[in-house]
Formats: C-alpha cells, sequence, structure tokens
C-alpha cells in the first residue's frame, strides 16, 4: 500500500508464459488502469549459466547485436550515447573470457520485426538464443564476477529513463495516458 501511495497511477502489469516447439515465450502488458498519467519502462533479466551442458564457459561464444553504448558514471547512464567500437565483433561472436561487461547497449540491429542475441558452447553444439521485438530499445550486458553466467537484459527503456527524460534526453521512457497499455515479447529457445 505504501508504494501505490508514492505512485502517480495505478497499474497492471501482466506475464504471460508459454512453451512450445522448443521454444519460452514470455508476453508483457502494461496498463495504467488510473486516471492520471503513468510513467514506465520494463527491464528482463535472464540469467543463464555458462557453459552450456559439457565444455568450457571461457570457451563459449557470445553474439550481441549491439552497436551503440550508454556512457555510465555511478552504473547509471549520463545520458552520453557513443559508438560501440567492438560492433562488428559482437555480431559475429566473441569468446565468453574475453567479456568484463556491466554496460547498457542501445543501436540494437533487428532482422525483420526481432533483434536476436546467442550464446554457443562449440564443445556440446548447443545454442541459446534469445529475442525480443522492438518494444525493447536497449539491452544491458552484464558477466558476473564468478564467470559462471552471463545475464543478456532487454530493456524498454534505458536505467534512470525518467531522470534523463527530465533532461530532455530521449532513453526511451513510456509515458502512458489512463487507459493505454503496452506489450513487449521475448522468446528464449536452446537448440
Amino acid at each position: 500500500a505504501s508504494l501505490r501511495r508514492r505512485w502517480p497511477s495505478d497499474f497492471r502489469a501482466t506475464a504471460t508464459y508459454g512453451i512450445g516447439g522448443g521454444v519460452l515465450t514470455g508476453t508483457y502488458t502494461f496498463e495504467n488502469v488510473g486516471d492520471q498519467s503513468l510513467p514506465c519502462g520494463f527491464g528482463a533479466h535472464p540469467y543463464f549459466r555458462v557453459p552450456l551442458g559439457a565444455g568450457r564457459a571461457e570457451d563459449c561464444v557470445v553474439r550481441l547485436p549491439v552497436t551503440k553504448q550508454w556512457e555510465l558514471a555511478e552504473m547509471l547512464p549520463t545520458g552520453q550515447v557513443r559508438d560501440w567500437p567492438r560492433a562488428a565483433e559482437f555480431a559475429g561472436g566473441v569468446r565468453f573470457d574475453s567479456l568484463d561487461l556491466d554496460d547498457v547497449f542501445g543501436g540494437l540491429t533487428f532482422t525483420g520485426p526481432r533483434c536476436q542475441a546467442s550464446l554457443t558452447n562449440p564443445a556440446s553444439g548447443s545454442t541459446l538464443t534469445i529475442a525480443w521485438d522492438a518494444t525493447f530499445r536497449e539491452c544491458v550486458v552484464y558477466t558476473p564476477p564468478h564467470r559462471e553466467a552471463i545475464c543478456i537484459e532487454p530493456y524498454t527503456c534505458a536505467p534512470a529513463a525518467i531522470a534523463l527524460a527530465e533532461r530532455g534526453i530521449d532513453a526511451g521512457l513510456r509515458v502512458l495516458a489512463p487507459g493505454e497499455a503496452f506489450t513487449g515479447r521475448m522468446e528464449l529457445r536452446l537448440a
């Protein structure tokens, strides 16, 4: 109840999951059911253990379709976005052992209606693919210090989007009018 008093409008968040054909699908809908404008954003935080099956984590290959990087200060975007110098390398695939990331990326590359990142284990021949629709415009990527996982996190906006919007920076913040909603979709596939 105390959180509700501090929020500008009432809302409904609905997550629906489905499994079929070797794909886990997540559909996320956010609705402003109140009578005031509702600033909002959503980030999914999937955490993938490496390696996928047998083999070594350091040999896994990560593909990320990112071309821009948000500059961070104390782990929050400053508003400055720069070209990511490793964009071509990341699109083609980089070994997990070369990654030390806790970064916010933009400039996502879409193929048709989806953006797609992947993690491949050459030892097991397994590939985990995560795909998302254009509702998600940023991607946070994190490699924890224990080196046993990677997080590939589609976001509808950059972190601290409200503060950035107050400075006139387009960080993807959505402001839903009363009765307005938006929906985003993600898929996970292991082959």
